[in-house]
């Protein structure tokens, strides 16, 4: 439960997010938080998710381990899942 949604964990990860959703280009639509993952659903303008992936994950992860004070690993090394919302129902 270490992404549990507290006050100063959410600061943290609505920080992160948006500072590389700027970064890269990602236009955030929505996101949900829980204690052991997150939701989110983003257009990728400029076809970069992965990059985007990579650095958003890697510092959030850092950032988390100091706040709560371990050395878990927040992140599995199986790829995150991205699926894609094409149509225009979804």
């Amino acid at each position: 439960f270490l992404r549990r949604p507290d006050r100063q964990m959410r600061a943290i990860f609505y920080y992160l997010l948006q500072v590389y959703a700027d970064v890269y280009g990602i236009r955030i639509h929505a996101v949900v938080l829980m204690s052991t993952h997150y939701h989110r659903l983003f257009t990728d303008v400029h076809g970069i998710r992965g990059e985007f992936f990579r650095d958003f994950h890697a510092l959030l992860a850092k950032a988390v381990q100091v706040y709560r004070g371990t050395r878990s690993v927040l992140f599995d090394k199986r790829p995150t899942s991205q699926p894609e919302n094409v149509t225009a129902k979804a």
